[in-house]
């Protein structure tokens, strides 16, 4: 992609100076937020509680233990069980959490997902890019951020309808330069089974969908569906995928770090940030270059207590060692277009793989 991706040198690429100006302007709307359903802000616990439900431990851009306990939960982030199901429960009551979804993993479908950032400047309409970019193949996410800055998630399955989409997305957004970054998932290389797929699809608008209801629908036993649930978590074959509401986070400010740096220098800044930023980092979104040369960027989303704390982070992120660029941008929304990974499940299930025995699993439900 000549020409599509920024330089990763600092002031060559779009994390221009008016940023911190253009936080301090937005100070007044977000201060006026109500106060969160659990009786006060989105605070350091919660911020613990969605890490650990939303991307848990691995470098994966969404959770492979999506089914966890909220006893595991509560005992990682050091609070009781019904803390956690309360406020579980409050974020999605508060529209925060608005809807989950199984998806698979892409390279169980030789897929794969790419990451754009873009500023959209005036005088083109931010809103008519969004509503064009809609209508694409693949567009699994669209990050709606105040000002210029918005960011697109894809899949694809062919490397060059999807150079082709990029280049699409440029004319469309009327910009020179942005930044692509492919979305590293693990490796995956089982085949899944009939079972397998069916189980997926059992699972694909309620992915704590319990065991039992499961085994009823498909005419298996328990033991079945929760020992071939379990591989195929354990294996990375599966994961959890929600669709997040920014606006809903009342009382607190949500917000994207966008790091731009050498390979390597990506762990010790990677640490540095999750040490300082530990209070307010709820998800880390690493992404690796998508062509020789181009840029590595990562985005550490936080949430912050008011919009002066944006402006301290950015203060200190600039004088990091080793850091090529940085910006962070307020965000405003997160649409979430389930198609593309409802249909990567129907294209899975189609397929005629047989089922691979699985130890235990092959006595069937009685009828």
């Amino acid at each position: 992609m000549e020409g599509t991706v920024v330089p990763a040198t600092q002031g060559s690429i779009p994390w221009n100076h008016k940023i911190v100006d253009f936080v301090a302007s937005l100070r007044n709307p977000f201060t006026r937020w109500h106060r969160y359903g659990h009786g006060g802000k989105l605070d350091s616990v919660d911020v613990q509680i969605l890490k650990e439900l939303l991307q848990g431990q691995a470098a994966a851009p969404v959770n492979a233990q999506f089914r966890q306990s909220y006893e595991a939960i509560a005992r990682r982030v050091g609070v009781d069980e019904e803390t956690v199901r309360n406020r579980v429960k409050g974020y999605h009551r508060s529209g925060f959490i608005q809807d989950w979804r199984t998806i698979v993993n892409p390279n169980l479908l030789r897929s794969g997902e790419l990451a754009l950032w873009l500023d959209v400047n005036p005088p083109t309409s931010k809103d008519e890019v969004v509503e064009k970019i809609r209508l694409m193949p693949g567009v699994v996410l669209i990050g709606h951020y105040y000002g210029t800055l918005m960011a697109i998630i894809l899949r694809y399955r062919d490397e060059s309808a999807v150079k082709r989409q990029i280049e699409l997305i440029r004319r469309v957004a009327e910009v020179d330069t942005f930044v692509v970054g492919k979305v590293p998932f693990p490796p995956c290389s089982r085949s899944l089974g009939k079972t397998d797929w069916g189980i997926v699809r059992a699972l694909q608008r309620e992915p704590r969908k319990p065991c039992v209801a499961i085994a009823k629908e498909l005419g298996l036993s328990s033991r079945t569906v929760r020992r071939r649930m379990q591989r195929m978590i354990d294996e990375r074959a599966i994961f959890g995928f929600p669709a997040l509401n920014p606006r809903a986070a009342q009382g607190s400010v949500m917000s994207t770090l966008l790091v731009t740096y050498t390979m390597e220098q990506k762990r010790e800044v990677d640490e540095k940030i999750g040490t300082h930023l530990d209070a307010y980092l709820w998800h880390v979104f690493h992404m690796l270059p998508y062509g020789i040369g181009d840029p590595l960027v990562c985005g550490f989303n936080l949430i912050l207590p008011d919009v002066g704390e944006a402006e301290e982070v950015l203060r200190w992120a600039k004088r990091l060692p080793g850091i090529l660029g940085v910006r962070i941008d307020l965000g405003d929304g997160l649409e979430t277009l389930y198609g593309p990974l409802d249909e990567e499940i129907e294209m899975g299930s189609a397929l005629t793989s047989p089922d691979r025995p699985v130890t235990g699993d092959l006595t069937p439900r009685s009828p």
